[in-house]
């Protein structure tokens, strides 16, 4: 019995429940390098950065705010860390181009195609 209760309390911690949350008031979104965004968010009359640089991270972009509304982000977490983003922007001119650094092998900024 003591076998049984030790490895379920060492899996436990890996039998997280998959989260879902949404980001409002997006005010401008980073393209830093394919798959890794970051969101400037209005926050309290403060602008907050939001990162999303993991390698296991899917993105999908929906062109479906109306002018002068907010733009704004699902993300679903589940429990072995991959996360869905799902932002909602008013057209594609609103994802900019973000800064990357790859250590020895350079750094730049990312430039948007228009």
């Amino acid at each position: 019995m003591k076998k049984f209760l030790l490895l379920f309390l060492l899996f436990l911690p890996g039998c997280e429940t998959p989260q879902h949350y949404k980001v409002n008031n997006i005010v401008r979104v980073f393209m830093h390098d394919p798959g890794k965004y970051s969101l400037m968010v209005r926050e309290d009359g403060q602008l907050k950065s939001l990162p999303f640089h993991g390698h296991s991270n899917y993105f999908y972009v929906y062109e479906d705010v109306p002018s002068g509304e907010p733009m704004w982000a699902d993300v679903d977490k589940t429990s072995n860390g991959v996360k869905t983003i799902t932002l909602h922007v008013h057209d594609e001119k609103d994802i900019q181009g973000g800064g990357w650094d790859h250590g020895k092998f350079g750094s730049g900024q990312t430039q948007v195609f228009k």
